[in-house]
């Protein structure tokens, strides 16, 4: 330990293991650590705000034991804290448990996967909205073409080919060029995985809006009523 006014800036173990609590190291090194160096915080080398810091993550050094509330143990704590003048140094706002980290990590995640999924919701009614808007415009301004095309048996295919094509393109370009401003800050593979069912999403729509609506223009049409 290092006394007020130590000038101690780190104790470097050689040769020697210590435990940690670290999750990140505790994994992959059966919770001991290698000739660690491990860091003194002292009021001469470290700021209140530094000590706040250290003490309220997964990594902090200062770490307990805590058999009982944590409440508790700070009602412990608190006469020796108060004893060296260290009270500024650790309060019940900084001192958490791993439960409460892993709760205010879950929390936080589920926040983020409302907020992905309510995205994701209005993407596909935006998507949905606009690929059945565009059918109904294609078959609007086509549909006399279109009308004598299926007369004379020519294939929904053939016709709409062509159509389906654009949309692909168009799609793959929108999804080029958000991927390239953006690549630093996505992940390609579920970018493009992403891109890819949004595509066949919209294919799906299309064809769908056709097979439902193409009859009823066609009669339409051969009716010489306004659609």
């Amino acid at each position: 330990m290092a006394s007020r006014g130590a000038t101690i800036e780190y104790i470097e173990y050689t040769d020697k293991k210590l435990p940690t609590l670290n999750p990140n190291i505790a994994v992959q090194s059966d919770f001991m650590i290698d000739a660690p160096i491990v860091k003194v915080i002292t009021l001469g080398n470290a700021s209140v705000e530094n000590v706040l810091a250290f003490g309220g993550y997964y990594d902090t050094p200062l770490k307990f034991q805590v058999r009982e509330s944590k409440e508790a143990i700070f009602q412990k704590l608190w006469p020796l804290l108060d004893k060296y003048d260290l009270t500024d140094n650790l309060s019940m706002h900084n001192f958490v448990t791993y439960d409460d980290l892993f709760g205010k990590e879950i929390h936080s995640k589920k926040e983020q996967l409302s907020m992905l999924v309510t995205v994701l919701c209005v993407v596909l009614f935006v998507i949905i909205c606009v690929s059945f808007q565009s059918v109904l415009l294609y078959l609007k301004g086509k549909s006399k073409e279109i009308a004598v095309k299926r007369f004379l048996g020519t294939s929904k295919r053939s016709i709409f080919m062509s159509f389906f094509l654009e949309n692909i393109v168009i799609m793959v370009l929108c999804f080029s060029v958000v991927g390239i401003i953006f690549n630093s800050q996505i992940y390609i593979l579920p970018y493009i995985l992403f891109a890819i069912s949004i595509v066949l999403l919209d294919i799906v729509i299309m064809y769908m809006t056709i097979k439902f609506k193409l009859r009823s223009f066609i009669m339409t049409i051969l009716k010489g009523e306004q659609l």
